[in-house]
């Protein structure tokens, strides 16, 4: 069994691989560690769609986003199944997908907390026109951290 846990926060994009990348040369050859893959999703409410002709409107809408959700679990899931096939055993490698609780970095934060994680690798995203209007989850995350963590920014 592992004892070094890895928490990486992954959203399906493009600027996501640069952090498996990393992860893959930083800890591929380390059987202590295991990578854990979280993807936050919010959470379809359930309706109750009967008599309701408003909401019965609502249900095609409802019914994409559950199998959108659906399959970004899949996606993760093949992500992982990637990690494996590059080398990392597969009891090293887990997904966490879970629904929001509060925000995505409240969440991290939450779950580097309760899970004890030793390492947060996070993308950073350099000139964002939206940093100039809100603290980027690095920012929140980075600024909050347990200074126990190891924190890794990829650019």
């Amino acid at each position: 069994m592992a004892d070094y846990k890895v928490l990486v926060p992954f959203n399906l994009t493009m600027d996501d691989e640069r952090s498996l990348e990393f992860v893959v040369q930083l800890f591929l050859g380390n059987k202590e560690v295991s990578v854990n893959l979280f993807f936050a999703y919010t959470p379809i409410p359930d309706l109750d769609m009967q008599n309701n002709p408003v909401m019965a409107r609502m249900a095609k809408n409802i019914a994409y986003r559950r199998q959108n959700l659906l399959d970004q679990e899949a996606e993760l899931e093949r992500v992982k199944e990637r990690l494996t096939d590059m080398g990392f055993g597969v009891d090293r490698v887990r997904t966490l997908f879970l629904p929001l609780k509060k925000d995505v970095a409240r969440d991290i934060l939450g779950l580097v907390r309760d899970k004890g994680f030793n390492a947060l690798v996070l993308t950073r995203h350099p000139g964002s026109i939206t940093r100039f209007f809100s603290r980027s989850v690095s920012a929140k995350v980075s600024g909050n951290l347990s200074s126990n963590v190891q924190l890794f920014f990829v650019n």
